[in-house]
């Protein structure tokens, strides 16, 4: 998989901007489907794949009950555009018992088809795949091998998935909830200073600013938690343009400050994103991803890289988590955007938390 990805990009930056969407979305349905789809649709009866309008269902065993499920999030900023539920049997296998699409499902809450028996539910929201692109799935494993992009990403829309296990006894009412949750981090640089007191060039601003994460992970497994390792780079080392032309949104990696920076802070609220790299240790395959400030100092370019959540063992960066920053520079950076500046460089103060509705904060410098 890891293969076709990496002939993926050499190939995206033929294209124009839309094509390399399309190119995206499609290698990675075909590079899954090359890999599973001959073993996996030997195991289940094939599926009836009927739909309407707003929902559509198809089974893969006899449907004998219904789930009354309903749909949480932690935040109310994002919207659902489309669910894609799957209902798995909870067994060595993990076989598919059933699907449901739903269209534009906001505030959702619905029943679930289900045979009898212990389940496990899983649910995609605003999977950047069509209907069509799922009949191969016959099993959680195989779903577990999707991926996300991204450059495909919405702040309107996020991919966000949930899992619950119930049981469905026969003849009783089922009712459960499931918890939504983004597969993207965000990276918020919520206010930027600078004091170069004592320095000869006491007195002077930052210009000409930039902010963008380098070393971005940018595919990320639908159902992945815990440890996950880069499997796709974007913005190795440095920002690179043909990265960036990639992105329905290049604001999501990408943002300027305009104006000027001294001494007052200022508060940009700038909020970035990327997909869960936390790697133990840093290696060439491994790098950890980098918030970057870029900006100029009487007429020269500066850099000063910020490993995000690597000190005190932070562990990198996680699904579903929001790391803030409030920065106040003390002097030249880097010349290199991809070497960390010493600490005696920056104050930073650094929060991390679950990533949910948006906070109201003091900041004190």
């Amino acid at each position: 998989m890891t293969r076709l990805i990496g002939n993926c990009r050499e190939s995206i930056f033929t294209h124009n901007s839309h094509t390399s969407f399309n190119y995206l979305k499609s290698s990675r349905f075909i590079s899954s489907q090359s890999v599973l789809g001959k073993t996996l649709l030997t195991l289940l009866p094939a599926l009836s794949w009927g739909c309407s309008a707003e929902e559509s269902m198809s089974s893969a065993t006899s449907a004998d009950e219904r789930i009354a499920l309903k749909i949480t999030r932690g935040y109310s900023d994002s919207q659902m555009s489309s669910l894609d539920i799957f209902v798995f049997k909870d067994e060595a296998i993990k076989s598919l018992d059933c699907y449901q699409r739903v269209e534009r499902p906001e505030n959702w809450e619905g029943d679930v088809s289900s045979s009898s028996g212990d389940r496990i539910i899983n649910i995609c929201a605003n999977s950047q795949l069509e209907r069509d692109e799922w009949p191969w799935i016959r099993s959680q494993d195989a779903l577990k091998k999707i991926t996300v992009s991204l450059e495909l990403e919405s702040r309107m829309s996020p991919f966000m998935s949930g899992e619950v296990k119930v049981s469905a006894t026969k003849g009783k009412p089922h009712h459960t909830d499931i918890i939504m949750r983004r597969a993207a981090s965000e990276i918020h640089l919520r206010s930027l200073c600078c004091d170069f007191t004592g320095k000869p060039y006491s007195g002077e601003k930052l210009t000409d600013i930039k902010v963008y994460l380098t070393n971005i992970n940018a595919e990320c497994g639908m159902l992945s938690d815990g440890e996950i390792l880069p499997t796709r780079l974007i913005n190795v080392g440095r920002l690179c343009e043909e990265d960036l032309e990639l992105f329905s949104d290049p604001g999501l990696v990408f943002r300027e400050i305009a104006g000027t920076v001294g001494k007052s802070p200022v508060r940009p609220d700038i909020r970035l994103w990327c997909y869960p790299s936390n790697a133990a240790d840093e290696s060439p395959g491994t790098p950890y991803s980098r918030l970057v400030i870029e900006g100029k100092i009487s007429g020269s370019t500066y850099y000063w890289p910020i490993n995000i959540n690597r000190e005190d063992d932070g562990g990198g960066i996680s699904r579903n988590r929001r790391y803030t920053f409030d920065v106040r520079i003390t002097r030249k950076g880097s010349t290199d955007p991809d070497i960390p500046v010493d600490a005696d460089n920056m104050e930073i103060t650094f929060n991390s938390e679950p990533w949910e509705e948006k906070e109201e904060y003091q900041v004190r410098f």
